[in-house]
């Protein structure tokens, strides 16, 4: 079974973005293969949500789908990521408040999925890091 930490073992680059990228598609593969070849786990797919410190006060996250990744500082939570989703789109585009998004019959309605299709569409950040950050992924 790949893990994200065995890209980062291979070492085929010094990256952070490189490596995230790498081991999500790698992931996407070996789902969407495993969807393809066994009948019972066709149309399977997960979110992803990642995140690299890179030891030079920045992070690296990466993430597919409505998996969220967020920054507490100065106590306050920040969310870094934007959700992958037929809501999240309608949000971005205002069509949607963020209240009436809680509520909207499409909310569970993702766009984007590792193992879904043979591609797929990583979102990568870089974010800035200070003393006292805190980072916390979230999934379902």
């Amino acid at each position: 079974m790949l893990q994200i930490g065995d890209v980062f073992e291979r070492g085929t680059s010094t990256d952070p973005e490189s490596l995230l990228a790498e081991a999500l598609r790698e992931a996407n593969q070996c789902i969407f293969e495993r969807a393809n070849n066994e009948d019972e786990l066709a149309g399977m797919g997960t979110t992803a949500v990642a995140l690299v410190l890179d030891g030079q006060g920045e992070a690296v996250v990466a993430h597919v789908g409505d998996s969220r990744a967020y920054r507490m500082r100065g106590g306050q939570f920040e969310q870094l990521t934007a959700d992958h989703s037929v809501v999240g789109e309608l949000v971005r585009r205002g069509q949607l408040s963020a209240e009436e998004a809680r509520h909207h019959p499409q909310s569970n309605e993702i766009l984007r999925a590792l193992g879904t299709r043979e591609d797929v569409d990583i979102e990568i950040t870089r974010v800035d890091v200070q003393p006292g950050d805190r980072f916390l992924m979230c999934s379902d």
